[in-house]
């Protein structure tokens, strides 16, 4: 305070209140907002207003506080402008960098298939090769030599067909084993129709060395390949083999059946195995293969079954020993 001459005491001009500067107050307010709802607009209205507030509160220091909330304004606004100046640029460089990555993918794209095309022409090049390989074969002696050959080399058609033209070709002797040798591999094949095949023409030309594949023929999925096995094995009139057909009788039961009965005496020890089965069904087929091939050995085996629990398997056995004793 001052005292004049005349008493009176006046306030220091430095001790008045001072007014917050608006401007100073926009552009704290406009730089927050640009963060939140006026991206850049907000800034740059808070740059300016920032700026504005900042000169009137240096050019009247007594009448304007504020000068914290300028900078504020200041800051927050042009951390604003870099931060969407730095994500338009990098819009920009998005922009203009997709379609060379387009184009990279798509040339990455074109050169695969260029790669499979290639390969695809490779493939159809190296079967062509070998098909020419096969048509260009030398003259054969005979068409057993043919047939060897396209079994051998050729492709599934002429394989199937060379298996199916042994069905109908007369047998020669000489070359009786290597064929049957041929034929017996191809019980294996992966092709049903060409171990059907196989099978029909080995009725012709099979020789003992084919009996061990015919009994794994006995377990083909295929029908036909095992009935045929069956009747082939029949023909090689071995007591051994009798027991094998007889040996999972009940699967291709009737088939089997015949087999045993058309194999005469050599399949008598086997049926004696038979009648021993848990399956009266089984036992009943026992009597009537020894029915048409037993002889005065199998009667012991036979009065037994007169006592068995099956009245069908009592019925067939006294009908054996009947027709033994006839004979």
């Amino acid at each position: 305070m001052t005292e004049t001459s005349q008493g009176t005491i006046f306030m220091s001009g430095n001790n008045q209140s001072k007014e917050n500067n608006s401007l100073a107050l926009v552009s704290m307010i406009t730089g927050i907002a640009s963060w939140v709802i006026l991206p850049l607009v907000g800034a740059i209205a808070a740059i300016i207003c920032g700026h504005m507030a900042k000169s009137q509160i240096k050019r009247e220091r007594n009448r304007y506080d504020g000068d914290g909330m300028a900078t504020a304004g200041l800051i927050t606004g042009y951390l604003n402008v870099v931060a969407v100046v730095a994500l338009v640029g990098i819009s920009i460089m998005a922009a203009v960098a997709m379609p060379a990555i387009a184009k990279a993918q798509r040339k990455a794209k074109e050169a695969k298939a260029k790669a499979e095309r290639i390969e695809q022409r490779a493939v159809k090049a190296e079967e062509a090769r070998r098909k020419a390989e096969v048509k260009k074969a030398p003259e054969f002696a005979s068409d057993i030599d043919k047939y060897i050959h396209y079994i051998r080399n050729g492709e599934d058609r002429e394989r199937k067909a060379s298996v199916r033209a042994f069905e109908k070709m007369p047998v020669n002797e000489s070359r009786k084993a290597e064929v049957a040798e041929l034929l017996g591999g191809q019980l294996k094949d992966s092709d049903v129709f060409v171990r059907m095949a196989a099978i029909k023409a080995l009725k012709r030309w099979h020789t003992k060395e084919n009996a061990r594949g015919l009994a794994d023929s006995m377990e083909d999925e295929s029908f036909v390949v095992r009935h045929e096995s069956i009747k082939i094995l029949a023909t090689y009139q071995s007591k051994d083999i009798a027991v094998v057909i007889a040996k999972n009788f009940k699967k291709d039961k009737m088939q089997r059946k015949k087999a045993l009965i058309s194999m005469g005496a050599v399949a008598e020890e086997a049926a004696w195995e038979l009648l021993e089965q848990a399956e009266w069904g089984v036992r009943a087929d026992a009597c009537d293969i020894l029915k048409n091939v037993g002889s005065k050995r199998s009667v012991p085996y036979l009065q037994k079954a007169t006592s068995d629990d099956s009245g069908i398997v009592k019925m067939r056995a006294e009908r054996a020993i009947e027709e033994i004793s006839k004979r």
